[in-house]
């Protein structure tokens, strides 16, 4: 069956139809098995609805108002569907009354019906409404006929269970009873504070009883959890192992987090509560934010143990990705990367000390150039570099320990243009998505590798000027006492906002280090605390590098990933930091949102997540977020930021398809030059793009 796809808040979502009939655990205070079931099933509840009210007159007043009609109404008023477990309720019946002149009211039949949100449901020519199972939220139906109009909020509630154990029938009253606080329950992860884009699988609940390590349970104890927002809601009853006690939403035969983070904008608030066998609890409450958006694009990161550079499109799994070059048989490693932010072009180093670079294709990972492969190029030193937004210049040269930077076309080693900020060493380059600003790191002891005093500075370049020119070399961050390693920059997705590493030494092994704001002219400059730091039980505030922002806002956010040997809830949970070659806290990648309209004096990060689809037992570091290739017109897209034009729109079949300007204002997600164009009214313009943040 072909099915439909929903516009949702600005965005194309498509759609799946739940599993039929497959058995899922009872609700509090049922023994019954219950099951989940497609649209079209005609169990389920409604709630809030009145009888269609006929004026009194008993019947109908047929299809036309005539001349005695003034106005129109629609009953019942701002009803609420329920849909429980996946269970489709029958069709609810909504009618047209008629008000005349004298003030007496008539039940009217025919009528145009429409309802503007079909992620939620439809409604068919007899005014009928039925809910789709697919997401909660709230949808305007309208009624019209004969030029009269009347409209009333309708909204969809999913409500969702699970337990195995049939524990709710004689727990729940215990729980809802509870009076005393938990002396021992310490949730761990995820944060409390913590900011979720949609589209990426569930966090994985972890708590210790006690504050130490490792964590540790009980097999006995039952846990009531709840997280609630507000038009869905998921509540279980469940046990879990006496070592490192975890909670895993379940994905089938619904995917539970993303029903709820598909039906909320803004709060979703998690609760969970201990019976230890003789007393229940109170719960330990959370609340969290999710933002209308799915992150976009793939993050390329280092395995440190495994030597590769892999691609990880965000919310699967890593793939291995490059391959050396055979041009250089010679190379064995493949290290420090760069990604243009068209998502196209990679920009690489091998061989650790030597460092030459290469440039390769991220669809097929093939190798464009080598520089070094013919030694009378000169010397092709590299260690860290930065490739513009188009892919077309790399800007090179740090393991040279010269006093400038080289600037090379992607695929010739013939030197353009010298980036040379007259004192020290300049390091680890990065170019801002509007493709007319670099900043970088300047050193000014150690060596390429490894140095301990650093600051960080920016300059303008003009890449169609031939040759290109660099201007304006500024300092823009000075060291500090504590932190003097002042290194790693990367630009916001509008060019304005520069994060940058406040560290110990360069190198991130048994570095103390913590991610930083600036804006790119160096009068604003915050430290990142909550991403930092977050609230977990056993937080580490000194162990986060190397952040790199996703090349779009969405959601009303900026998105930053970064490298963090922080403790992630019970599953890693060694606080060493280790030395070469002995084991130590893991490299992970997390990440944190950002708001897109930065405040000075105002902390404007949010706690981090940790980024699904790693493997736990790999180092990874070195994150750099790219947007995928953009998709000409025609082609399939969810968000205009994924096509060359800007735009995503509905063909006449109605499916969302890449598109060019064809007038009025830009839905979430599609280009614009100021927040006026676009469509809704609390949209701001970050990046070329609108956004609509959470209220």
């Amino acid at each position: 069956m072909r099915l439909p796809l929903t516009r949702r808040l600005g965005l194309w979502l498509p759609l799946s139809v739940l599993p039929v009939a497959v058995s899922f655990a009872a609700a509090c205070g049922s023994s019954k098995s219950q099951s989940f079931a497609g649209p079209g099933s005609d169990s389920g509840t409604q709630t809030d609805a009145t009888a269609p009210d006929d004026g009194g007159d008993g019947g109908s007043d047929g299809p036309t108002l005539g001349g005695n009609f003034v106005s129109i109404a629609i009953n019942p008023k701002n009803p609420t569907i329920k849909v429980v477990n996946g269970v489709i309720p029958a069709a609810m019946p909504f009618t047209i009354v008629g008000t005349r002149s004298d003030g007496t009211t008539g039940t009217l039949s025919g009528g145009t019906w429409s309802y503007d949100r079909f992620d939620l449901g439809t409604v068919d020519g007899g005014g009928k409404f039925t809910a789709t199972g697919f997401a909660g939220g709230t949808g305007t139906l309208t009624a019209s006929v004969d030029g009269l109009k009347a409209t009333t909020p309708v909204t969809v509630d999913l409500q969702m269970t699970y337990d195995p154990g049939h524990l709710g029938g004689t727990l729940g009253s215990k729980f809802s009873g509870a009076t005393a606080a938990d002396p021992l329950m310490a949730l761990d992860y995820p944060y409390d504070k913590t900011v979720f884009p949609r589209g990426l699988p569930g966090p994985v609940a972890q708590w210790c009883l006690g504050n130490t390590l490792p964590c540790t349970g009980s097999a006995t104890d039952v846990y009531h959890i709840l997280i609630t927002g507000p038009t869905a809601s998921f509540e279980a009853y469940t046990t879990s192992t006496p070592m490192a006690p975890s909670f895993t939403l379940p994905t089938t035969p619904i995917d539970v987090w993303r029903k709820l983070t598909d039906s909320t904008t803004g709060a979703l608030t998690f609760s969970i509560a201990r019976y230890d066998g003789t007393t229940a609890y109170k719960p330990t409450v959370l609340t969290w934010t999710i933002a209308a958006a799915n992150l976009a694009g793939t993050i390329y990161y280092w395995e440190i143990n495994n030597g590769n550079v892999v691609k990880m499109p965000v919310g699967q799994g890593p793939a291995s990705f490059l391959q050396i070059p055979a041009a250089s048989p010679a190379i064995t490693c493949v290290a420090c990367h760069s990604v243009s932010k068209d998502g196209k072009t990679v920009v690489a180093a091998f061989n650790g000390s030597a460092s030459p670079w290469g440039t390769f294709d991220t669809t097929t990972g093939s190798s464009l150039f080598v520089y070094g492969s013919d030694p009378s190029n000169g010397p092709a030193g590299s260690g860290f570099q930065a490739i513009s937004p188009d892919g077309k210049l790399v800007l090179y040269g740090q393991e040279r320990q010269l006093a400038y930077l080289s600037l090379d076309a992607f695929n010739s080693a013939t030197e353009l243009a010298q980036l040379n900020p007259g004192a020290g060493n300049p390091c680890q380059p990065a170019w801002s998505g509007d493709g007319n600003h670099v900043a970088f790191a300047v050193r000014t002891d150690g060596n390429w590798l490894d140095y301990t005093q650093s600051t960080l500075w920016t300059a303008d370049i003009n890449p169609t000027a031939s040759p290109p020119v660099f201007s304006n070399i500024t300092q823009i961050v000075a060291a500090n006492g504590t932190r003097p390693t002042t290194t790693y920059p990367s630009y916001s997705a509008d060019s304005k906002w520069i994060s940058f590493e406040r560290s110990t030494q360069v190198r991130s092994r048994g570095a103390q280090a913590e991610i930083w704001l600036t804006s790119a002219d160096g009068t604003t400059q915050m430290a990142l605390d909550a991403a930092n730091t977050g609230t977990g039980l056993f937080t580490q505030t000194g162990a986060n590098y190397e952040g790199t922002f996703m090349p779009v806002a969405v959601g009303g956010y900026f998105w930053l990933v970064f490298v963090s040997e922080r403790v992630y809830g019970n599953i890693l949970t060694d606080t060493n930091e280790g030395t070469s070659g002995a084991p130590g806290r893991h490299k992970q990648l997390w990440v944190t949102a950002i708001d897109g309209q930065p405040t000075a004096g105002k902390d404007p990060s949010h706690p981090a997540f940790w980024l699904s689809g790693q493997n736990t037992a790999d180092q990874n570091m070195r994150g750099e977020w790219a947007l995928d290739p953009c998709k000409q017109q025609g082609a399939s897209c969810q968000a205009g930021y994924q096509c060359c034009a800007g735009y995503c729109r509905a063909d006449d079949a109605g499916t969302p398809v890449c598109s060019m300007p064809t007038g009025g204002c830009s839905s979430t997600g599609e280009a614009c030059k100021t927040a006026a164009d676009c469509c809704s009214s609390t949209a701001t313009c970050i990046g070329g793009f609108c956004n609509v943040p959470p209220q």
